[in-house]
């Protein structure tokens, strides 16, 4: 049985930025980015479409900064969140943080930004226009899974696609032919290979202890950053 309740409005959330700082940060229980379970997965997933995630990824970052906002879904009720779509871009800014992102926090139980101050002191209203509104795309996928037929994802309409024309351009594509013919690496989890990326030599075998680690190496071996750049490294050498 459906009861008709005029008392609620579920088409209405709160909706408001964040800086993703040293508070995010410290949120308990994000563990995708530490994960060797993760790790395993997006290593399964990525080995297809590695140019775009990494390289035009990384490249796209290097060039212009974190273009689109992480999408966090919170509950302040209940005092919990998810992050979705995101993740990769959280990954990669936890070894450039010298280059900002921003985060938008969704949650249909809150009115106000402001009742998130004590969680996130940056907390703050989205830019709107003179008469105070502002009006945005979103998108909605369906996602195909056993048992989850009629679920869709919703995110925003303006998030860039790494394999749009604008991100994945000839020029790119050539840097790539390029350069994955010259250098690469190996990568290992839990002392079993899972497979190369460019050309990788016999001394350019890691060990990868979670997904930043990657990042970590394509920075070095496809955009000559230095290994100091980091006082903690997610990854060593085979030896």
């Amino acid at each position: 049985m459906m009861i008709y309740d005029t008392k609620i409005m579920p088409q209405q959330f709160g909706l408001f930025e964040i800086d993703i700082d040293e508070h995010f940060m410290k949120i308990k229980g994000f563990t995708e980015h530490t994960s060797k379970y993760y790790l395993e997965m997006w290593l399964k997933r990525q080995q297809p479409r590695i140019y775009i995630r990494c390289f035009v990824f990384i490249d796209t970052v290097l060039k212009f900064g974190f273009l689109d906002p992480l999408l966090i879904w919170g509950n302040i009720k209940k005092g919990t969140m998810r992050v979705h779509p995101g993740t990769n871009r959280y990954i990669l800014h936890s070894i450039l943080p010298e280059r900002p992102m921003k985060g938008w926090v969704v949650d249909r139980n809150c009115n106000s930004h402001q009742e998130y101050k004590k969680i996130f002191p940056s907390a703050r209203s989205l830019i709107r226009d003179k008469r105070g509104d502002r009006n945005m795309l979103w998108r909605v996928d369906h996602r195909t899974r056993k048992g989850y037929q009629d679920q869709y994802e919703l995110s925003l309409g303006t998030d860039r696609l790494l394999g749009e024309p604008s991100m994945d351009t000839q020029t790119r594509r050539d840097r790539w032919a390029f350069l994955s013919d010259t250098r690469g690496f190996g990568c290992w989890q839990a002392g079993k290979k899972a497979y190369d990326i460019g050309n990788a030599r016999e001394e350019d075998q890691y060990e990868i202890d979670r997904v930043a680690g990657i990042y970590q190496l394509f920075l070095q071996y496809y955009f000559d950053y230095p290994d100091t750049k980091w006082r903690t490294k997610f990854y060593r050498r085979m030896q």
